[in-house]
């Protein structure tokens, strides 16, 4: 018992130090901590650690108090640790410029996404970190990245190699309308690419 509170108040002290909260925002972040490790299936060094990892992720100490619920339930339902949920969610937002406000839909999509296809979480933020930023300059939504993602993962691409293939078409699909014939296929299908935005996520 004396090593789990040791473990937590190690894990606190880090989300102070990283976060850099007033004292009344540390009351706040610990309290919330101990509330969730009493009444949830997680102990209050686990959340804790992804406080922590919301707070590296640039989180202020309000919105990692936000944040922190959402990542709880991203990572019940993946199976994966408090701490690998709030990096694969916070590194999402960040990709795709989303708030902190829209962490139950990233959420949502990921644990979905994951549901009905052969991807699992680990693998979604692999091919994530590649094709999120480029997506997110083409105006591709996350819904829609996700379900390519998704949809490669079902015919044997996953993780970075989906990514990676997922950009490759974007920037190719750019520079596609750069010639009349490709411009008039994109605007059939109201797509807007800007081959200079996008080159430059490259």
């Amino acid at each position: 018992m004396l090593a789990v509170a040791r473990g937590f108040e190690d894990s606190i002290s880090r989300v102070r130090a990283v976060a850099n909260p007033m004292m009344t925002e540390f009351m706040d972040l610990r309290d919330k901590a101990l509330e969730l490790g009493a009444t949830t299936r997680y102990t209050a060094g686990e959340v804790a650690r992804g406080m922590e990892e919301l707070a590296r992720k640039g989180l202020t100490a309000k919105q990692t108090l936000d944040s922190i619920m959402p990542t709880l339930q991203l990572a019940q339902a993946n199976m994966v640790s408090v701490a690998d949920a709030a990096q694969i969610s916070s590194s999402t937002m960040r990709a795709f410029g989303m708030q902190t406000e829209d962490l139950i839909h990233i959420n949502d999509v990921l644990s979905s996404t994951c549901a009905h296809s052969a991807s699992t979480l680990g693998l979604m933020s692999e091919a994530m970190k590649t094709a999120g930023p480029v997506a997110k300059t083409a105006n591709v939504s996350l819904s829609e990245t996700a379900a390519l993602i998704g949809s490669l993962a079902n015919v044997g691409m996953t993780g970075s190699d989906a990514g990676t293939g997922i950009k490759q078409i974007i920037l190719a699909l750019s520079s596609a309308a750069t010639t009349k014939k490709g411009a008039k296929v994109l605007e059939h299908y109201n797509i807007q690419l800007d081959e200079a935005r996008i080159k430059a996520e490259d």
